[in-house]
């Protein structure tokens, strides 16, 4: 099985009445995809506690794409609304006839307040300034594999010369997101969980004085979308040109809508298909554990 191989096997016909679902009432659809996530989410998670079984690897990366195959449509499903609405405005930000336009369809593109993407990186930057920047100052570059053994002491319990609140947030981010990190749909790229200094690498980053606070980013982007969405309503598509020229009333209204409550799913797929990867990649790693353990693998890798 692979990522493509799952997407072929949603019928066409299936993916347009969803399709045609999310269309005609978006509001509904949301929340029982938002049901839908959390039970593959729960799914996922119990999974990965039990691991690989006697049936083999084979078996278990079928398990893991049944888990996520029925929010995974209703994602895909949703780009039939989303994607002409953002190419639209991509479209008007680059290409836009005057300046004005140009402006509002670049407002519209971004600001989405359920954005997966933007949550992980909102609890990324706190869970940066949550150790004080005297730690940081003690550790350079150079000194990030020190720092990152320091974090992991403190976790297990060995040490308590970090703040507490850090520690627990360091948790809750390894629970929820662990399973992220470079090239997440590639099995052979290290995540989070299992190479913790990628992250203590990113949070450095993070908590250097020249990166800006995402949320304060994220507040901004959405009143100023909501912003030009509420003036494209009030003058009814007119004066603007071409292409909110012919959004006018009623289909204005529901692009606004799909703007609001379903825009923010287009990183979701992605997302769902890199845990699902780290999943299987945890499993193998485990099983690589176990051989070296009995000497039937001479080394890692």
């Amino acid at each position: 099985g692979s990522v493509w191989g799952l997407l072929r096997q949603m019928p066409m016909w299936r993916q347009y009445q969803l399709g045609s679902r999310w269309e005609r009432a978006p509001l509904e659809t949301k929340a029982e995809y938002i049901s839908e996530a959390r039970r593959s989410s729960e799914a996922l998670k119990a999974l990965e506690e039990r691991g690989v079984t006697s049936a083999g690897f084979e078996s278990f990366y079928a398990e893991l794409l049944a888990a996520v195959y029925p929010v995974l449509e209703l994602e895909m499903a949703v780009m039939q609304v989303i994607i002409p609405v953002f190419k639209a405005l991509d479209t008007a930000r680059v290409k836009g006839r005057t300046a004005q336009e140009r402006e509002e369809a670049d407002a519209l593109c971004g600001g989405f307040e359920e954005d997966p993407l933007m949550q992980m990186n909102m609890q990324m930057y706190d869970l940066a300034h949550l150790l004080p920047p005297s730690v940081w100052a003690e550790y350079g570059e150079e000194g990030l594999p020190a720092l990152t053994g320091r974090i992991l002491a403190n976790v297990a319990g060995r040490k308590s010369d970090l703040p507490a609140p850090f520690v627990g947030a360091w948790v809750s981010f390894m629970r929820e997101y662990g399973w992220d990190g470079a090239d997440q749909l590639f099995v052979s790229s290290p995540r989070y969980a299992d190479s913790p200094h990628l992250l203590v690498s990113k949070l450095r980053h993070n908590s250097s004085g020249g990166i800006s606070n995402p949320a304060d980013i994220l507040k901004e982007r959405v009143a100023n979308r909501r912003r030009v969405m509420r003036a494209q309503e009030e003058r009814g598509g007119r004066g603007s040109g071409g292409l909110f020229a012919r959004c006018a009333g009623a289909n204005l209204e529901k692009r606004n809508l799909h703007l609001d409550h379903l825009m923010w799913i287009r990183n979701a797929p992605k997302l769902r298909m890199a845990r699902v990867t780290a999943a299987f990649r945890s499993a193998l790693l485990a099983a690589q554990a176990d051989l070296l353990a009995a000497g039937r693998l001479e080394a890692e890798g």
